[in-house]
């Protein structure tokens, strides 16, 4: 009779054939970590009567049957513990009984989250080792900001080590918040509004701790960019927009020349007015307009009109206007010389002159 946990055998050299009257010696042989539960020969319990393994019975006129049944003798752990990185593997060396678990491994599991959000990181084991209590998990480093903090699990001798790193959070869809008091115009100098505040899913961030700030397109009227930096826990950017608007410039209007009088050449019309942006224009008709001060020759009253074309950076100037006067020049009286009676038709000698015919 044998299983996988035990055997018995009679020590006959006769084989099964055995002869009536013949003393036969059963040996029991036990696989490594059992016993022998029971032993039963010719429908009778002997089990008790075996010693040293050996049961002796002398053979009756029939068949004999034979049957044992084995168990587990009762087990006790002995566990030696290895460590592969973040893993330890306990290996059961105990000799008594069979161990249900020879190698069982507990692993330091780092947490699914790794980006930072403000709360300590932890570390979880998985597994069990029978008959053993697994410690609490240990830390070097920082396990709330952006970094790499170490966990280790010491069993025994045995220490698994695991690094985790926090990865920064990214300022991908953080709210901007600029001074509204702030003077948006135009100065010829760059435009830099404070940044109030930032939030990131209702937190809100430290500047210089948390981000910082630069400027760009700032300088001329239109669009203009404030974009954060994320820093520290955070990373990646995030804009926002502003607008520069155009300067409305200081004009000083243009004035009449005085005194003017035909002459005969074109003569300016106006003193040039200026303006703090832009440029001053004039025209004499108020449709076609020129940076050139307009001039005209001929007596009479004319109007001036000036405005301001603003162009990327000042507002326009509507056109307003003045009047000017060139006056006619005074023609005097010429002299005309006497002449002697002739009889005949006399004409006078008049010097000529181009104010008069």
């Amino acid at each position: 009779n044998s299983s996988e946990n035990g055997s018995v055998k009679h020590d006959h050299t006769l084989g099964n054939e055995i002869p009536e009257d013949v003393e036969v010696t059963l040996k029991v042989s036990l696989n490594t970590g059992y016993e022998l539960e029971t032993l039963i020969v010719d429908g009778q319990n002997v089990t008790t009567q075996v010693s040293d393994g050996k049961y002796k019975f002398t053979m009756p006129a029939n068949d004999v049957e034979v049957s044992a049944t084995f168990k587990a003798l009762p087990h006790t752990h002995d566990w030696e513990f290895a460590v592969n990185g973040n893993v330890i593997t306990a290996t059961c060396e105990g000799t008594l009984g069979v161990c249900p678990n020879p190698t069982s491994t507990i692993t330091l599991v780092a947490p699914e989250n790794l980006v930072y959000n403000g709360s300590e990181k932890v570390v979880t084991t998985s597994g069990t080792i029978d008959g053993v209590t697994i410690p609490d998990v240990q830390y070097e480093g920082n396990r709330v900001n952006a970094g790499t903090f170490t966990a280790k699990l010491t069993i025994d001798n045995a220490t698994a080590t695991l690094a985790v790193t926090i990865t920064p959070k990214s300022l991908d869809g953080a709210v901007i918040v600029l001074d509204n008091n702030a003077n948006l115009g135009y100065t010829g100098n760059a435009i830099t509004p404070d940044v109030t505040s930032v939030t990131l899913d209702g937190t809100t961030l430290v500047k210089d701790t948390d981000y910082t700030v630069s400027y760009s397109d700032n300088t001329n009227a239109g669009q203009a960019t404030v974009t954060v930096t994320g820093k520290g826990n955070y990373k990646d950017t995030a804009n926002t927009n502003f607008t520069i608007e155009k300067a409305t410039p200081v004009v000083t209007a243009p004035t009449a020349k005085a005194g003017l009088t035909y002459t005969g050449q074109a003569q300016e019309l106006v003193n040039a007015g200026s303006t703090t942006g832009g440029t001053m224009q004039y025209s004499i008709d108020n449709v076609t307009y020129s940076a050139d001060i307009p001039t005209v020759t001929n007596a009479g009253t004319y109007t001036v009109y000036y405005k301001v074309a603003g162009g990327n950076n000042y507002n326009d100037v509507a056109a307003s206007s003045v009047e000017v006067t060139i006056d006619k020049q005074t023609v005097n009286k010429p002299t005309i010389e006497s002449k002697e009676y002739t009889g005949t038709e006399l004409t006078a000698d008049v010097l000529t002159n181009e104010l008069y015919t």
